[in-house]
């Protein structure tokens, strides 16, 4: 650790990396809505949702009536600002309606990823100390066929498992009342299924690929050597073979945040869950430009600030 902090430019070197791909991020929003058949002004503007005040203001605050490359300096500017736009369904601030989602997505999100992360730690180990056996084609089959299950369908399969047993959307019944024990129960129920669903996709390849890190480092020299001195498998995982696996779970987690986005997106629509990626949903439905530009760019900068994090945390680990 200390090593790692005489060494500063590591952690620039992460910071600049985010920020390249914050910047390609914003570059590329800016392009593709003005690359589709509808360019520029008539992709943000409708005569049926603007009137005509509200269409000059908002030439005036993207610079529609401009070149191209003073949009783009306004556009970074007004991104830089949190001045997304406003949104066609919902008549606000795109920035506002996006930060006061975010919580529930953030919620779903860390609840999903801590619980895979810790059940792949568990099961790989299980698996790996009864390779070859029953306990461990068992492990392996399953984690096979969570990945191989599409988002959407795993979640349908959990409402009609659990219809009358969990709520199966929203995030809490109408009318609990505030301030309350009930209302934290309640929001643990109506969460159950979207996380557990958001779990199992995860699990499944965190699993698989824990368990090949061990098995890959069991056959490293060093692990021989030790073997050789008569230590029983378990507790050569524990003490020689952990840490190594915590790094490539790093890395796998990095790797997986496309997929965990595309799988939030959907298993939040599936659950009604009112998060991010359900409001992606609507805007899609609704051609909520502005509201859809908002939040892949959201979800640009979290998870290129996420990625950064991580890989800090990696190189901590292997610094120490």
């Amino acid at each position: 650790m200390k090593r790692f902090l005489r060494k500063p430019s590591v952690i620039l070197k992460r910071l600049y990396a985010a920020l390249i791909t914050i910047l390609v991020v914003i570059i590329l929003t800016f392009l593709l809505f003005r690359i589709l058949p509808a360019r520029g002004f008539e992709l943000f503007v409708n005569d049926v949702r603007l009137g005509p005040k509200d269409e000059q203001n908002l030439k005036l605050l993207f610079g529609f009536n401009r070149s191209v490359v003073i949009q783009m300096v306004l556009y970074f500017k007004n991104v830089f600002l949190g001045n997304f736009g406003i949104s066609y369904i919902y008549k606000e601030p795109v920035f506002e309606i996006i930060i006061a989602r975010m919580k529930y997505s953030l919620l779903l999100l860390a609840v999903a990823q801590i619980t895979a992360i810790l059940m792949a730690a568990v099961f790989s180990i299980l698996s790996v100390w009864r390779v070859g056996r029953t306990a461990d084609n068992f492990l392996t089959k399953t984690s096979l066929l969570l990945i191989s299950i599409p988002p959407f369908w795993l979640g349908l399969v959990f409402i009609i498992i659990f219809l009358d047993l969990l709520p199966t959307s929203n995030v809490c019944d109408i009318g609990v009342v505030q301030n309350n024990g009930s209302v934290f129960l309640n929001i643990v129920k109506h969460s159950f299924l979207p996380v557990l669903s958001l779990t199992m996709i995860l699990y499944g390849e965190y699993m698989l690929f824990n368990r090949s890190s061990i098995l890959e480092t069991l056959k490293e020299d060093y692990i021989l050597a030790v073997r050789g001195r008569g230590l029983d498998l378990f507790r050569i995982i524990k003490n020689h073979v952990l840490r190594n696996t915590v790094i490539s779970m790093l890395t796998v987690v990095t790797i997986n945040t496309g997929i965990l986005i595309a799988a939030m997106i959907q298993i939040e629509t599936v659950f009604s869950w009112p998060g991010i990626g359900m409001l992606m949903y609507e805007a899609i439905n609704q051609r909520d430009y502005p509201l859809i530009q908002g939040i892949i760019l959201i979800i640009g900068f979290g998870v290129a600030v996420f990625n950064m994090l991580v890989q800090i945390v990696k190189d901590i680990l292997e610094g120490c």
